[in-house]
């Protein structure tokens, strides 16, 4: 809001006064104006900043009548912070100086609350260019303030976790035919964001042939459609010609009539994921073709702990071909109380210590149960709440 354009409003002049004939008939307009402006706080003062008038939109917004408020001194509407660093002041200095003053800050009300306003200040003159005093407006801008400062907060959020993520964000406008993209675009598939054709037709062209089809019947049938949730994997084009392996993800905003206006989503490059899923299938086939070939037995086993944090029991989850050679029964998935009964206490302490502190053993002992001497060694595996460890043992007796 500009000064001027609001004392044109009001019919306030802030010039110095030409023709006394006119007089009277300006004066009555300009009363008539300034009590009728309610959007706008209006605000005469002496050349001091001790108050003259105050308009029935200045009561209105700020709470105090004119008869509280006319000598009283105008920065009592100001924050204890602006009346300490002298505001008042400097507005006067500088609509003074180059002829008006604008703020755009909190002011207090009666009541005490505060509330964003937009503000102006300007010198009055009289005849002969007398300087009479100023006249202040303020109008309430408190919820355009409070909605522009969220949709900053909102922005300046998205820009962190945009930023933060991996995965690429897009932004899609339908009207405009318009996609914005995060860096993680040219981070992660070499698109450079400073040259990119931002239509949604280029993400579709980048999409695998084979592919390309399919899903934009998919994200069209939610787009055109009623929903709001969108998700779908498909092969993207990098920029060198090389194809990822992505999950994408995206959810449709509608506006009041139900009508589609934006998508905003997210798309994970899925192609390392599944190249360490791969090797580490590959890495549990070797491993598991060796332990099944070795002669000393393996098995995986958790042991059971009594209400007193005594090993009472163990169970066999895995194990090799050896194992069952070796003790002479298939115990995978038993507990080796279900074949021996009475079993050494022995075992129980010796796998129930190393399950709880960690600590490897090796250690030969006798089985009646399974009538053998083993020779074993003994090991924790996975976290420590699991239980678990790993024993390969032979045969010895």
């Amino acid at each position: 809001m500009h000064l001027r354009a609001a004392l044109e409003e009001a019919g306030i002049d802030a010039g110095p006064e030409n023709g006394a004939a006119a007089l009277p008939s300006r004066e009555a307009r300009k009363r008539a104006a300034f009590d009728s402006a309610l959007d706008f706080a209006m605000i005469l003062t002496d050349p001091d900043g001790i108050i003259t008038d105050w308009n029935p939109g200045a009561e209105q917004v700020l709470g105090w009548s004119a008869a509280q408020m006319v000598g009283q001194d105008a920065e009592c509407f100001f924050t204890p912070e602006d009346r300490a660093c002298g505001r008042i002041e400097h507005e006067m200095q500088l609509a003074l100086s180059v002829g008006r003053a604008s703020d755009e800050r909190w002011h207090l009300r009666k009541d005490g609350q505060l509330f964003w306003a937009s503000g102006e200040m300007m010198p009055l003159y009289g005849e002969e260019n007398t300087h009479l005093g100023f006249v202040k407006i303020l109008r309430d801008r408190t919820r355009e303030h409070l909605v522009a400062r969220a949709t900053e907060e909102a922005q300046e959020r998205y820009r962190l976790a945009a930023k933060a993520t991996n995965d690429a964000i897009w932004d899609w406008d339908f009207a405009a035919n318009h996609v914005l993209w995060n860096d993680a675009l040219e981070q992660a598939y070499g698109h450079p964001l400073a040259t990119l054709d931002t239509s949604g037709d280029w993400w579709i062209a980048q999409i695998h042939p084979d592919d390309r089809t399919r899903i934009y019947h998919s994200i069209h049938a939610v787009i055109d459609g009623h929903g709001t949730a969108w998700t779908d994997e498909y092969r993207f084009r990098r920029l060198d010609g090389t194809y990822a392996d992505v999950l994408d993800r995206g959810h449709v905003i509608r506006n009041n009539e139900g009508k589609a206006v934006r998508m905003i989503g997210a798309m994970l490059d899925l192609s390392q994921m599944q190249q360490a899923e791969n090797a580490l299938r590959k890495s549990e086939e070797r491993s598991r073709a060796m332990l099944e070939t070795i002669e000393a037995a393996f098995a995986i086993i958790q042991v059971k702990f009594d209400a007193d944090d005594s090993p009472v029991d163990y169970r066999f989850i895995e194990a090799n071909p050896a194992f069952e050679r070796q003790a002479g029964v298939d115990l995978r998935g038993k507990w080796v109380t279900e074949f021996a009964p009475d079993l050494e206490r022995f075992w129980f302490e010796a796998y129930g210590h190393v399950a709880k502190t960690g600590e490897p053993a090796n250690f030969e002992n006798y089985a009646k149960a399974f009538e053998r001497w083993f020779e074993v060694r003994a090991v924790r595996v996975g976290e420590p709440a699991d239980r678990q460890i790993a024993v390969i043992f032979s045969d010895v007796t």
